[in-house]
Parts: C-alpha cells; structure tokens; sequence
C-alpha cells in the first residue's frame, strides 16, 4: 500500500479555524462520508479523503443531514469492523451538558487538561460536546491501533476522563466533519469547529509508552466493549428484562437520566431484538435528550451485544447479584425460563390454554389420547412428547371459488429450548405419514413426534375443530384485484372501499417486502420532473403503470411494452418509476436470467400490477418471442405432475415492460413470428433524462413506493362501474387510430388502458403532464409499426426466403439445365421455376407457426403441387410444389 500526503487546498478548507484532519490519497483503500437525516443513514465512498471532504461540505450546505467520516480506511464498500484496514488517529468523544460526562464543554476541557493524557493534536467543537484528537505520523495496521486503543480507554477510566469509552475503540466509528453542522436541534444548527490544531503527531510506540500499561488482552484481539462474534441469534426482550436487571432499570426509567455510555449499551442489546427497530425507541424516549435519528444511529453503530463485563464498567454496581453472573458473557445471551412442568397422570388436573381437542389431552409433556390396547389394556398414544396447539385454519384467498385454497394449520408449540413457535403445516401432507415426518423434520419437529400416523390424526381432528369453531383465517398470495374488483392488495396492505387496511399475508411470501414507504409528495415531486418535452415516451410508461389495474376491468389479458435504445436513456428509469406506484421497483421486476417457471410464478403474483424484466437484449430472439405471447395471453403454462395430478399455470392481466438495447421488431421473422410482434408495443427511446433528473427520479420514487398506488386505487374501488366505462370509451378512441385492425389489440389494449389510467391519476392530481398529448406521440410509433405488420402471404415468402438462406447449401442451382449434386436437398432453382420439398416446407413452416391453410389462396394462384421430381443428382424423386422463383427471390435479375 502506498499513501502520499496531500494537504487540503484553500476551496477545501473553509477559514475561520473549521478545517479538517490532513487528507492522505489511497492507491487501494477507501473512505466513508455519512449522512443522517429523519433517522436514514446513508454512505457515499471515496478513494481519498480531498474529494471525501468536499463531499461532505456539499452536503451540509443543502442543509437537512448531520454529516459525519469514518476515521479509519476500508477494503470495501461496508463500513465494519471487518473490513477496517488502517488509522492514523486515535480519538476521544466528551459529551458536555445535563446527565451527560461533563456540565459543560469549559468543564470538558478542564478534565482533560487535569488528566495525564499526551499533549493533544486537534481539538474540535462537535456542536454538543469535544472532539479530542492524537495523530500519527504514519496509519497503523488496524490490529496495532486496537491494542493500543484499549489501552487509551483504560488510561480515561483511571484519570476520571468522562469520554465516551465506547467510541474510542470502535474502529469503524464516524465523528461530525469540522466545517459542518450538528444539526440535533434542526431550528438552531451549531457549528463543528476546530478549536485548537497543532502539527504534533505520534508514531504508535511512543503514543503507548505515555499511557498507563494496558491489561492483558486475550489472544482473538477484539474490543471488550462489544461482542463481534455473531453467535447469539436474535433473543426476546422478555428474557432480557427478566434477567439483565442493567437493561430493566434503563427501560424502566426510559433511559431518563442515563448517562450515554450506558444508554448505547443497552441499545446494543435491544436492537438485537425481536422487533428491535421499535423497542430502542420506546426504552429512550423518557429522556427530554431524546432524538429519533440519533438514537437509531447510535443503535446502528454498535459493532455487536454489549458484554457483560462493559456494563459493569459503564454502570457500575448495576450488575451486582446477578443470577447470570459468569454463566452468560452478554445479556443477549440470557436464556428463557424453562417451561413449567405439569403432572398429567391423572386426567382430572386441567393443562393451560385450550388443552382439549376431541379425545385429545394437550399438557406441558405433549399431546395425547387414551385408548385400548390390542391387549384390552389402557394407555396414553402419543401424537407428541411437546405442547402443540391450534392456533387458525389458515386458506389462500382466490379469484374464483373453484381456486386450490392451498390450506395450512397454524400451529403453535414449545421448543426444547423453553420457546414458543409458530409454524403453517400445510394440509396436503395429511394422509402421507412419510411426508409429514419430512416436514417435521424441516421444522424441527421430527424428534417429538413419535409416530407420523398418530400425529396424522391429531392434526386431523385440530384441524376439523378449527373449522367448526371458524377459527379460519384467510390470507393473500398475491397481489392485485380480488373479491369481483371489492379489494386490491398491495404487498402488506390492501384498500378497499373502506379505505386502507392490513393484509393478511404469509411471513416468507414475496408480498411482505411491499409495503407503503415516504410520503405521497416526495412521489410526486420525483415524476414531476419527467415532465418535458421530448420526455414523452417515459411519461407514457407512468401512464401504462396506471393502465395496468384497468385490464381487469376492461376483460382482457395482458400488454407489453418494448423500450429500446441506447443505454442511459432512462428506460429501465421510467419502467421502475411505473412500478413504484404500487409498491417497492426491486420487488416487482426481473433480470433476463429467470428462469420460465419463475417468470410464470412472478407474473401471477403481480396479476394486476405492472411487471418489468431488464435488459433482455442477452435472450435469443425466440425466447422473447415466447415471453411476449406468455405475457399477451396472460396466462402460465398447465402441467401434468408425477403424482398424475393436473398443476394449472398461473394467470394475470397486467402491462409488462421489457427494455432492450436493439430493437426486438428487427429480429428474423424465423425467430419472431408475426403473433408475436403484434403483442408488443415497442417504443424506441432517443431522448434522454438528464442526468441529476435521473438521480432525483430514481431516488424518489424508490423512497416514495407504494403511495401513489394506494390513492389510485382507493379512487378506482370507489368508482369502479365509472373507470370500467372510461376504460371502454377509451378503447373506441384508440381504436380509430388503427382503423379496425385486429391485429393491433394488444397495443390499442395498452394504449387505452394508459389513457384511462392517466385520465384517472391526472384527476387526482398524482402527475403533471396531459395523458392525451402523451398519447398522440406514441400513436403515431404504433401506426408505424402496425403498417409493418406482414399479412400471412408476405410471412410466408419472408419466412421462405430465410430459410432457403440459412439452408442455403441444401439447395440445388441448376446451370444451363443441368443438375449438381447437394446433399440432403430441400429445393432446386431451375431458371424461373423453384422447386421445393414439399415434406420440409410443411414442417418448416409448422417450427414456424405459419399455417397453409392461411396462404392457399397464394398456392393455388401461384403455385404448382402434385410434382414429383428429382431435386438434385443422384436424389430420388420427392414430392414438390413450385413456385415463380421471381416471388421468392426478389433481387434475382
């Protein structure tokens, strides 16, 4: 690694005494700046700290985010401790002000002069508190600087130094850029300054030499603040409460008067949590200090689970008495109460809960029943040895009744461990003891479940009570329209004529990543700026992504549109803008490696809502081909599986947007037959989004997903015989446009869909632009394309002539009327005539999906059939057809 100093130029450094640690250039390391604003953290990443501390001063002149640099250099993209490479500052961070480390930042100063620490060589006001800086005269391996940054924190804890212990290891930590704001309180910025600056700097030896000799460190060099080793799964706050009493206390008082050190390590352990991202917040608010955003930044900072033995140094006496003393090293670590065991030897003691199911007794030893023996004796059969209770009956919601419901049980049962789980055991393993104990094996279960066919009829008999008692739940695996256009899903919520309500769906199920996020006019502001001229083209896309519920409604299947062009035209840009609509882009679309069964399965859970797949440009021109007719027609492909049970595809109608480099309509009619052309709208995009337009649109509408789409939809449910009718009037208009041709439905589909979907999103005020003048420029690229469209006679001679070409060795040329020799011949030229196998060409054009029966008019005025002849030397005669060579080779003289 080489570095080579690089002193901050005047632009760089601000006067006034703000200024910034020397900046080094890196050949091979990288730099963060950090960004905090409304509680979101964001990165950006430099190879040297110049161009890092431009950044971060471009930043806080926008004005709306803390801005912070991590102090160490990094290997790759992820500020963690792992990647940490290098350091050439060792640093303290002195909170000033009420229940904080020091009263004020004059008292600061003076314990830090008062202390034996070595001569500092930067001071810098943080806004609330001191930044205390050591530099070395050269970065230091990470693994040098932690050891002798341990032996700093030990050095602050003996002179009475109130720092913050856990900053001062954390080799991944950040600290507020001189020459920015501490924006904590947003109505009055302070300003981060450098106080005092010297040129002292330290080689690392002599730095530990002038600090008290460090205790012994075990052999894995690690901080003793946080444990880094992930090894405790996410624990229940419960237990934690129960057990830790230095984390009770806090959230007992919630964390008023606590001092910071100890308040980030209890949030070190509640946001390891089950539901940690909500609890850190209401164990901290109780302190009039309270900030949202800081307290997530602080709990996102924390490297791992406090230890046991921070805690005691943080607080100390909060751990004395303590049960877990020595048998756990963190609170997270703290196990659950054992479950309460009961004795069930005689029926009349009652077991918690619901304990009866049928004949069936449910007790802390397992589930059970009483029966007779072969012997005429009774015993307890086991279903098995752990509680196992019902909780709902659980069935997919379906368009249609005739729907595989596809059935669960939701059960809930004690693990080994003292927990309690919640598992969907699906209905179809029911009657199939050898897929049950596969199940049960997959949960974790197979080890308390005696016998598969006992444990078969408990879960019958559950399941039949569940039912009578109409405990049935009903939830969603997919999105889009469902009880005859009454509800339409969108991820985690669904709106209705009520309004908007939650959405029952499954915990692993796709659906869970779209929920609504932002705000309604941090969308809006992101489209608004497509809203220009020669832009046209892109806002047709948002107006498409409207459209696309309106197919339902319409009664018809799916659409799809083709953006081709150069890259960085903004297609992938404007197809993700139509998708955040309705939900999160990356959870709606697909990259050109899926696989056709995932494709099928992704479409039918999108079923109303648009779908994208990018840059298809890698695919063969046939399996786009196939991809536009699977679209088109909106449904998957049925199956006949093993077990002779019939699997139906899924099915949708929703628009689809592909984007391509090369434009797929140029692709040979052998490979894209004229069906399939006319599936598509393609759309070739010139004009590009500038580029900071670029960075806004795309940064908003993936903010903002979701919002849109729930206003829309609320306004469609409300008025559905309404937008029904408008989406018919609108096709009449398009259709006018292309004057009858049936082979254009598909696009006057598309065309008509966006144009009620923009009527609609343009009342309700979701986007700028007139859908109407959006249209007519797209109208006329259809027109084009539909007046290129071929009729079954020119798809046949443009499909005979591609294949006489590709085949072209296949065919014999006769010279002055003789005959040459070609192997496997499918045709002869001979002066004006052409004579072709009459075999091949019908299973040639059969692979091609052309049919004879369209073009016998052409046959019969043009050709001759009923020939037998030879086509080249030495071949046996064949059946022929021939034809006018001149209709078939156009440039022949």
């Amino acid at each position: 690694m080489s570095w080579s100093k690089k002193s901050l130029n005047k632009k760089g450094a601000p006067a006034g005494g703000t200024g910034a640690p020397e900046s080094y250039t890196m050949t091979d390391e990288l730099t963060a700046i950090v960004a905090i604003a409304n509680r979101k953290v964001k990165h950006q990443w430099f190879d040297n700290r110049v161009e890092a501390y431009k950044a971060a001063l471009q930043i806080d002149r926008e004005g709306s985010s803390d801005v912070y640099w991590s102090m160490a250099e990094f290997s790759a993209r992820k500020r963690t401790a792992e990647n940490a490479t290098s350091v050439q500052y060792f640093w303290l961070d002195l909170d000033c002000g009420e229940g904080k480390g020091y009263p004020s930042k004059a008292d600061a100063l003076k314990g830090l002069v008062a202390s034996s620490l070595p001569p500092i060589s930067m001071l810098v006001d943080s806004g609330n508190g001191l930044h205390v800086y050591w530099k070395l005269d050269a970065p230091a391996p990470v693994e040098d600087w932690r050891l002798v940054a341990e032996q700093l924190k030990q050095a602050c804890l003996a002179w009475g130094v109130h720092a913050d212990h856990g900053i001062t290891a954390d080799v991944a930590r950040i600290l507020r850029v001189p020459g920015t704001h501490n924006r904590k309180d947003p109505d009055a910025p302070k300003p981060v300054r450098v106080l005092k600056k010297s040129d002292r700097t330290y080689s690392i030896s002599a730095f530990s030499e002038k600090l008290p000799a460090a205790k012994p460190q075990p052999a894995k060099v690690a901080s003793s603040e946080w444990d880094t080793e992930p090894e405790f799964p996410p624990a229940h706050i419960e237990n934690v409460l129960r057990g830790c009493q230095q984390v009770r206390q806090a959230a007992k008082v919630q964390s008023n008067g606590i001092e910071e050190p100890y308040w980030r390590a209890v949030l070190s352990i509640v946001s390891r949590c089950i539901n940690g991202d909500k609890l850190i917040h209401k164990i901290s608010q109780g302190d009039p200090r309270y900030d949202a955003g800081e307290t997530q930044a602080k709990a996102e900072a924390t490297a791992g689970p406090a230890t046991c033995e921070h805690f005691a140094t943080v607080n100390p006496g909060g751990c004395e008495g303590c049960p877990f003393a020595k048998s756990v090293k963190s609170p997270i670590a703290i196990p659950a109460p054992p479950p309460v065991p009961e004795d069930d030897e005689t029926e009349e003691e009652a077991p918690p809960r619901d304990n009866k199911v049928g004949d069936w007794h449910i007790t802390a030893k397992g589930v059970y029943k009483v029966a007779e023996d072969d012997e005429g004796n009774i015993a307890k059969v086991w279903a098995s040895t752990t509680p196992v209770y019902g909780d709902t009956f659980r069935t997919r919601r379906g368009e249609t009744e005739t729907d595989a419901d596809d059935a669960k049980v939701l059960l809930t049962w004690l693990r080994p461990d003292g927990r309690w789980r919640k598992t969907l055991m699906p209905l179809t393993l029911l009657g199939s003891n050898t897929k049950m104990m596969e199940w049960a094996g997959s949960q974790g279960l197979v080890s308390l479940i005696p016998s598969g066919k006992v444990w078969n009829m408990y879960i019958s008999e559950l399941t039949n009570k569940l039912l009578q008692e109409r405990r049935v739940t009903e939830y969603y695996a997919r999105l889009g329209w469902h009880a005859d256009n009454g509800e339409f899903v969108l991820g985690t919520k669904k709106v209705t004529s009520q309004g908007m309500m939650d959405a029952t769906i499954e915990r692993n199920s796709p659906l869970a990543q779209l929920e609504p996020r932002g705000t309604l006019e941090g969308w809006k502001k992101a489209v608004a700026l497509l809203d220009a001229k020669g832009l046209e083209k892109h806002q047709f896309c948002l107006l498409a992504g409207f459209g696309s519920p309106l197919l339902d409604l319409m009664d018809v299947s799916g659409a799809a549109i083709s953006l081709a062009g150069a890259s960085g035209r903004g297609k992938t840009l404007a197809a993700r803008a139509a998708l955040s609509i309705f939900g999160n882009p990356d959870a709606l679309y697909q990259s050109a490696d899926a696989t056709k069964n995932s494709i099928d399965v992704h479409l039918s859970t999108l079923h109303s809502v648009p779908y994208l797949m990018d840059e298809v440009t890698s695919l063969p021109d046939k399996s786009i081909g196939n991809l536009l007719y699977m679209i088109a027609n909106g449904r998957g492909k049925d199956a006949l599986q093993r077990n002779r049970s019939w699997s139906s595809g899924g099915s949708w109608k929703l628009v689809a947007f592909l984007t391509t480099n090369s434009p797929i309509m140029e692709a040979s009619q052998s490979h894209l037959t004229e069906a399939q052309r006319n599936r598509a709208i393609e759309l070739v995009v010139e004009n590009a989004v500038p580029p900071a337009d670029a960075t806004e649109i795309y940064k908003g509408t993936s903010a903002n997903a979701g919002q849109a789409g729930a206003v829309y939809m609320q306004y469609v449910i409300q008025n559905v015989e309404t937008c029904r009718e408008l989406a018919k009037k609108a096709v009449e208009q398009v259709k006018d446009a292309f004057e009858g041709q049936d082979s254009q439905r598909f696009g006057v589909w598309a065309l008509a869909a966006a144009l009620a979907g923009g009527m609609i999103a343009k009342k309700l005020g979701l986007i700028p632009f007139r859908p109407w003048q959006v249209i007519e420029a797209v109208v006329p690229t259809m027109q084009e394309q539909a007046e290129e469209t071929l009729t079954p006679e020119q798809q046949f001679l443009e499909v005979l002539r591609e294949w006489l070409t590709e085949e072209s060795d296949r065919v014999c040329v006769c010279t002055n009327g003789r005959m040459g020799f070609v192997d496997s011949p499918i045709a002869r030229l001979d002066g004006p005539d052409l004579y072709l196998h009459s075999t091949l060409l019908r299973e040639e054009l059969r692979r091609r999906q052309v049919s004879l029966a369209v073009i016998r008019r052409l046959i019969k005025e043009n050709a001759q059939t009923g020939l037998k002849m030879r086509l080249a030397q030495g071949t046996p005669p064949v059946s022929c057809l021939r034809f006018p060579s001149k209709m078939v080779y156009k440039d022949e003289d």
